[in-house]
């Protein structure tokens, strides 16, 4: 469906640079997107999910946030605490 392919479209053209995404709070007081500094692992799994379920499970840019949650991920399985995910 165009509405699905326009919105993996955006989600892959604001990736960041290390693989992840990240938005922060100020969108909602912009009223517009305004990115984190780097990637959160919330973000880009919510992401990553949403590019799957969009048709998209094995792009370059899945596979770049998948490796953004291997790199971040702790040996006990958490991750570092990032800011606030709105």
């Amino acid at each position: 469906h165009e509405r699905i392919a326009r919105a993996c479209d955006f989600l892959e053209q604001h990736q960041l640079e290390d693989g992840g995404w990240g938005e922060t709070p100020e969108s909602c007081a912009a009223r517009r997107y305004v990115h984190a500094h780097c990637g959160q692992a919330v973000m880009t799994s919510w992401a990553l999910l949403a590019l799957v379920a969009g048709g998209r499970g094995t792009s370059p840019s899945v596979a770049r946030g998948v490796d953004f949650l291997i790199r971040r991920q702790r040996e006990d399985g958490s991750y570092p605490p990032e800011h606030i995910a709105g």
